[in-house]
């Protein structure tokens, strides 16, 4: 199951986020974040596509496993719009409040 998200040229087909919106919606009011997931076929969407497709110009990340000797990981992780940012600069560690 596929939504589209986005207008005109940045239109696009998502898959299905888990949690869904019902089960998202009656999740315990107390919880500050909530993470939500989706899993792709790697034959249609490449970890840097969707990463170029998500980002929006703010601070984001994306994060691969793979095995040293491996070309390819396994997983990737997206993120954006954080709620913290940490970043280190002359071997100084920042960390600053949401973006």
């Amino acid at each position: 199951m596929t939504t589209t998200v986005g207008e005109g040229a940045r239109e696009y087909a998502v898959p299905a986020a888990s949690p869904g919106v019902g089960e998202f919606a009656s999740l315990e009011p107390g919880y500050d974040l909530v993470m939500v997931y989706a899993e792709v076929s790697s034959d249609l969407e490449t970890p840097i596509s969707a990463f170029m497709k998500l980002r929006d110009g703010g601070p984001c990340f994306l994060l691969e496993s793979a095995e040293s000797d491996q070309m390819w990981g396994r997983y990737s992780f997206l993120g954006f719009d954080p709620g913290e940012l940490a970043s280190i600069r002359d071997g100084a560690l920042t960390v600053s409040g949401a973006a």
